[in-house]
């Protein structure tokens, strides 16, 4: 899999000006339970670390209920830490549809005060968000 990333690495080096990439999951656990990925961590922060080295990059993250700190704040730790100069759009337009009733805390709309949360969560790491 790491050489089939490499690979369409190479071949996309150069074509793009910005690139808007989507960070689900801030850890393997709940990447594989809701979506059935693995090695989520260690494939996205290769590609996002690779990503900002050949253009802009703006990480994009869906808020999602009952997912702010396991998710959220991870991703937020990790991109204040390693990529501090990207622009983040952070994301609270969930709605519970499709394949969410099978996961409790999905069954819901994204809350006022998971959303103040968020903020503060962004806030704290120095992150540069955008609209």
């Amino acid at each position: 899999m790491r050489i089939a990333t490499a690979q369409a690495r190479a071949l996309l080096d150069g074509m793009f000006d910005v690139w808007l990439a989507d960070y689900k999951f801030g850890n393997d656990h709940c990447a594989k339970r809701l979506a059935s990925v693995p090695r989520y961590q260690e494939v996205v922060r290769e590609n996002l670390v690779w990503a900002n080295r050949h253009s802009e990059l703006i990480v994009r993250h869906l808020l999602m209920p009952g997912h702010v700190d396991c998710c959220w704040e991870p991703i937020a730790r990790w991109l204040g830490a390693e990529l501090p100069t990207v622009k983040v759009s952070l994301r609270s337009g969930f709605w519970p549809a499709w394949q969410s009733a099978n996961h409790p805390e999905l069954s819901r709309p994204f809350s006022l005060t998971e959303l103040q949360s968020a903020w503060t969560i962004a806030r704290s790491y120095g992150l540069r968000l955008i609209e």
